[in-house]
């Protein structure tokens, strides 16, 4: 399994923003890209900061979802409530219990 993790740092008052729009329309649309497993999103109250965590069944499925535009679209969503850019890492999933 891999898992995409992109962290954020949102403006000022627009966390409660970026988690309805998360799971309005980011993952409804994750949830029909082939070989998606789950996702995580973990935000911080108190700093702003956050992160999602995207798991699909393998690399090359991940890299098919951002060739079609999809992590395109959704970042470019989000941007407006953001105070930088996200960032974004790539990890194989060891172990999931």
């Amino acid at each position: 399994m891999f898992a995409r993790v992109m962290h954020i740092q949102a403006k000022p008052g627009q966390l409660d923003a970026i988690t309805a729009l998360y799971c309005e329309a980011v993952v409804p649309v994750l949830r029909l890209e082939p070989g998606f497993v789950s996702s995580l999103l973990l935000p911080d109250p108190d700093t702003g900061k956050g992160m999602s965590i995207a798991m699909w069944n393998s690399q090359e499925d991940q890299d098919t979802s951002d060739s079609v535009g999809t992590l395109q679209a959704q970042i470019h969503s989000v941007i407006p409530l953001l105070e930088t850019p996200p960032t974004r890492e790539g990890y194989v999933v060891e172990l999931l219990a």
